[in-house]
């Protein structure tokens, strides 16, 4: 990431994020300059939530094949890689 300093300004994205909380803009320039690490916290509902996501995903493509649309599946092989 690119300091705003050095470019003179915030993106938008940037300025929405002070906006929202003046400390997450000092943290993210702070990190760019090299004087602190993010630390991946997990969230504990991750997995919940991507369960539940996947569930929804599959009654809502049911439901289109019930109404008679056309829904392409993909094999397994060809799908592209979960993040996890």
């Amino acid at each position: 990431m690119t300091t705003p300093r050095a470019q003179g300004r915030l993106s938008p994205s940037r300025m929405n994020d002070f906006l929202g909380c003046e400390y997450r803009t000092w943290i993210d320039l702070e990190r760019a300059a090299g004087r602190i690490e993010l630390e991946a916290v997990p969230r504990p509902d991750a997995e919940l939530i991507l369960e539940r996501g996947r569930r929804h995903e599959q009654r809502f493509l049911e439901r289109l094949e019930a109404d008679g649309h056309d829904v392409l599946r993909l094999p397994a092989a060809t799908r592209p890689s979960r993040r996890r």
